[in-house]
């Protein structure tokens, strides 16, 4: 069922009488709170529109289609009276002119959408698009999801979720190749981290960090009384919030993205003693700063590439044993224990095919070439491109072919050739690594320096397949190549 509001001359203009004939000063008489007077000529003028706008309700059914016209609804239905009464000559013509009018009607709509790509209209080719494929992302929801922040691939400038997993994974692969070395990652969970904030906290935090006083202060009153779920300012104040929170021990990196906390522990000759301390000490700084973790939710994986490795004790937070798992998703990324990417190809993979359904049903319309790759592009390479700086170099043959099916099945569906994965990977690593040498300020700038020659980069030393695929060295290959 769908509502619509009629909008014409005649309701305009009864609205504004109704607008005029108001007397707004009661309102602001009746309450000094800005919010609340808000709200109240908000409700106000809703009431007004309902009283002078008339609304008519149309039945809608999911599977309708753009192009399904008025007219074709009309010749349906007389092929269906047809079949009723039992008139088999009337019946077969109407079934004949359906089928023509539905071939003309899906033509005269495919032309249309290209008229709209042509005048340079990409929203309402998005939206036909989706309207005949009746494709529909899921739509945020800031109230259920408390892990959104882990889908904003750039929530602030030149610093991505790949950046993190990768600067993660290059502390693990470089203390990994030294003899006699195992790692153990703490996945931190915080319960409703951004709306544990303090804001008077938060604003004695911001004035150490040089933050003008007036900035101060009007951030401190938007975060009074407010839920800050959802809020487009909070991955960045809990990043402020947060900023004292560092580990102390060269051999323990804390890793930070908005209110993903990751503490990695980097172990030698079996001593985890600072790694156990730095825990604790990450405990204590959250209770101080009202920030409560999240024992059930906090969890922990090690990795151990070391023969016969003895059976290493748990982990204990808060008088909590912190359970250990096999793999765990990071920040959109599942990272197994064993450093191996088939969980999370798999998981693209299944995704990718998925949404192949999408691209047949366009190319029943005939849709051009560039609509099709564009579709391509934001719905299936998207999804095949997930993390893929950090991933694709250590991913096995097996599991990329499986990958390239995909892209196979979709050039066969468009007729055109498209990028590999390969040629992916190695355009998005060099644009990566080119932003991250042009941004001083990036936190893994310094594994980008040049050699006295000035014209190329000197290489990261590795002593394992594993290392050397990695996003890093890979980067550093490319560019100087």
């Amino acid at each position: 069922v769908r509502t619509v509001k009629r909008w014409t001359n005649e309701t305009e203009r009864a609205l504004q009488a109704c607008f005029e004939c108001t007397d707004w000063s009661v309102f602001e008489a009746a309450t000094s709170d800005l919010d609340e007077l808000t709200e109240t000529v908000t409700s106000y003028i809703s009431f007004c529109e309902d009283l002078c706008i008339p609304t008519r309700t149309s039945l809608k059914y999911n599977n309708d289609k753009p192009w399904f016209s008025a007219k074709l609804r009309q010749i349906r239905q007389a092929k269906e009276d047809a079949y009723r009464k039992g008139d088999k000559v009337l019946y077969k013509q109407a079934r004949n002119t359906l089928t023509k009018e539905i071939r003309v009607a899906k033509r005269n709509y495919s032309k249309k959408l290209e008229n709209r790509f042509s005048a340079n209209d990409p929203a309402s080719v998005w939206k036909g698009l989706k309207d005949i494929t009746n494709y529909k992302p899921p739509s945020p929801n800031f109230a259920g999801n408390q892990h959104l922040v882990n889908d904003l691939n750039d929530f602030y400038s030149n610093r991505s979720v790949e950046d993190a997993v990768n600067m993660g994974l290059h502390f693990v692969l470089k203390h990994l190749d030294r003899p006699g070395t195992y790692v153990r990652i703490l996945f931190v969970d915080f319960s409703s981290a951004f709306n544990t904030i303090i804001p008077s906290l938060l604003q004695t935090k911001l004035t150490q960090l040089s933050v003008p006083g007036s900035i101060c202060q009007w951030i401190t009153s938007f975060l009074t009384d407010r839920q800050q779920l959802g809020c487009v300012l909070s991955p960045l104040l809990f990043s402020l919030y947060t900023n004292d929170c560092t580990a102390q021990d060269p051999s323990v990196r804390l890793l930070k993205f908005a209110d993903d906390t990751t503490l990695i522990g980097l172990i030698q000759d079996g001593d985890e003693s600072a790694y156990r301390q730095e825990a604790e000490q990450l405990a204590v700084w959250c209770s101080h700063n009202n920030l409560e973790l999240n024992t059930l939710k906090t969890v922990e994986t090690i990795v151990d590439f070391r023969r016969n490795p003895p059976a290493l004790p748990p982990l204990t937070i808060m008088n909590s044993t912190v359970a250990a798992v096999e793999s765990f998703r990071f920040l959109g990324t599942t990272i197994s224990q064993n450093l191996k990417w088939d969980n999370h190809i798999g998981s693209i993979a299944k995704k990718a095919q998925q949404r192949l359904y999408f691209l047949h049903q366009l190319k029943k319309f005939n849709l051009p070439q560039t609509l099709l790759k564009q579709f391509y592009s934001a719905v299936i390479e998207s999804v095949l491109c997930t993390s893929i700086t950090v991933w694709f170099g250590s991913a096995t043959k097996s599991d990329i072919r499986r990958l390239q099916r995909t892209v196979r099945t979709a050039e066969k569906i468009i007729g055109a050739p498209l990028p590999t994965l390969q040629e992916l990977y190695t355009s998005r690593v060099r644009k990566r690594a080119q932003k991250i040498t042009l941004d001083l300020s990036h936190p893994s700038h310094h594994l980008f320096t040049m050699l006295p020659s000035g014209r190329r980069y000197r290489a990261l030393s590795t002593k394992t397949t594993r290392h050397k695929n990695s996003f890093f060295p890979q980067a550093i290959y490319l560019l100087n190549s």
